[in-house]
């Protein structure tokens, strides 16, 4: 059975044990970075394990204790013991899992992970009351975003101050959206918040790097993953892409033609656009209509329409997902008149170019049906 299909074992309505934990030795067999990918419904999965047959703690850590039985035993397939040991094994593993497993990473001995962890709880803990602080900021959003970079610079707090100063004057801390950047300052003067009425802070960090951090794309129709991390009910991470709204684009350049055109002229492409961005804006289209009508996005409309210089269209804000939707009748496909606009119309060669995309996208997305309606189910 492959990994894909083992995963509809850990749902709910499979209690036999001698299933679940087949399936858990199925799941030893993925990858840590096939893993990452599955993490968020297999923590979801815990909620139905037996805690009277789990293992006891003692023999849990014992276990970890020596790496010749965590690399041969085949015996232990408990869910949660197998999630402890990745994340024993695989600090980026660890971190998606500290939450639930912080106690068994610092009883593991595992000091360097539990120092990491401790860091990083004491910067997002500062980081959401220097927010809170500007939220009680009295006046309109100018006036908290000063408030915001001032706190952010030190002086007008002690607290703060020792934020600020600490930040700078320790080695570099690993980011929690992404243990693969370590940040070593912030940038106060481009600290922003957004227009919304959660008013949602945009922050830049100096990075321990100047390497260009390379994003991973799918380059067949050039999505834009972002990666998300919530560390509240009320807060979290989510990685910032340099884009503009479509209502922003339609109200500065007319149209997306425009926007293209302005940032990626050719004399010889399409409309005046090169060839390239406007290829990107296709595939891009196709792809998100397709994941969108798949997952039943909702509540779409030019504000959460999001694209790149580029040419790089994607989402954001999914609160309305399977179905639901605020508006009545929602279109099943996620598809502008502006969107269209940019193709030159329902008629032209780039119209049918996006329609064999979306065919293609739904195609390939059909081969993995099983594995997408097992994370929804473990998750739901």
């Amino acid at each position: 059975m492959d990994v894909d299909d083992a995963l509809e074992l850990l749902g709910p309505q499979y209690k036999h044990q001698g299933l679940r934990q087949y399936a858990v030795s199925r799941m030893k067999q993925a990858p840590d970075e096939d893993l990452r990918l599955y993490l968020l419904q297999l923590v979801q999965a815990l909620k139905y394990e037996s805690i009277s047959n789990l293992p006891e703690e003692e023999e849990v850590f014992s276990s970890f204790q020596q790496q010749s039985i965590l690399m041969s035993n085949d015996e232990d397939t408990h869910l949660a013991s197998f999630l402890i040991e990745r994340a024993c094994k695989n600090r980026a593993i660890a971190k998606l899992l500290l939450l639930r497993f912080m106690e068994t990473l610092i009883v593991g001995g595992h000091s360097e992970i539990k120092q990491i962890l401790d860091r990083q709880f004491v910067f997002i803990n500062k980081l959401v009351s220097l927010l809170k602080a500007v939220a009680c900021e009295s006046g309109n959003r100018q006036k908290k975003i000063e408030r915001l970079q001032a706190l952010l610079m030190g002086g007008q707090n002690k607290d703060f101050e020792e934020f600020s100063q600490g930040l700078q004057s320790v080695e570099p801390l690993e980011l929690p959206l992404d243990p693969n950047i370590k940040i070593k300052g912030m940038i106060p003067e481009r600290a922003t918040l957004f227009k919304s009425s959660q008013m949602p802070a945009k922050l830049s960090f100096i990075t321990d790097s100047d390497e260009e951090i390379l994003q991973q794309e799918n380059l067949d129709l050039k999505l834009t993953p972002y990666p998300v991390l919530p560390t509240s009910t009320r807060h979290g991470f989510v990685q910032f892409v340099n884009s503009y709204a479509i209502a922003d684009i339609l109200a500065t350049d007319g149209s997306i033609q425009n926007f293209l055109r302005k940032y990626n002229p050719s004399e010889t492409g399409p409309y005046g656009i090169s060839a390239e961005a406007m290829d990107t804006y296709v595939k891009s289209c196709a792809g998100y209509c397709v994941i969108t009508y798949l997952l039943g996005v909702g509540d779409r409309h030019l504000d959460n329409l999001l694209l790149t210089r580029e040419g790089k269209l994607f989402h954001i804000d999914f609160g309305y997902i399977l179905g639901r939707d605020p508006k009545p009748y929602p279109p099943p496909m996620k598809l502008s008149k502006e969107m269209i606009e940019a193709f030159g119309g329902d008629s032209t060669e780039h119209y049918s170019e996006f329609r064999k995309e979306c065919f293609s996208a739904f195609l390939h997305l059909r081969r993995y049906a099983n594995l997408i309606l097992n994370l929804f189910f473990i998750n739901g």
